[in-house]
């Protein structure tokens, strides 16, 4: 039995899903994360791994997630924007980016991550 009829996808279906896993398969295996590249002098205080979906894992998705966060003076993300990378990795980047804490400053303040899923 084919791949697409044992898992209930027709074949139409999969034939339009396959260009957008073979490209996520392109760009990344997914493991843990390792540690990011800032590009900002401002510390982190608490730094929260991602979680990379099961489904990742499996097809073995690697590579980059570049990352966008405004950080507040308190040192919390206000907000995180994807700036590239796979799809399903930038959401594990964007969720755990969202739960760091930075030392604390005297403005908002912007900085790129680098996250690498390899």
């Amino acid at each position: 039995m084919a791949f697409w009829a044992h898992h209930g996808i027709r074949f139409a279906e999969w034939r339009r899903l396959l260009p957008l896993l073979l490209a996520a398969a392109c760009f990344a295996p997914a493991g843990l994360a390792q540690e990011p590249a800032l590009s900002d002098t401002r510390p982190v205080k608490k730094y929260v791994k991602p979680t990379v979906p099961e489904f990742a894992r499996r097809m073995q998705l690697r590579g980059m997630v570049r990352l966008q966060a405004t950080v507040l003076p308190s040192g919390k993300v206000a907000e995180v924007k994807a700036l590239g990378g796979n799809p399903v990795l930038v959401q594990a980047g964007k969720s755990a980016l969202e739960s760091w804490i930075f030392e604390t400053g005297n403005q908002t303040t912007t900085t790129v991550v680098t996250l690498s899923f390899n």
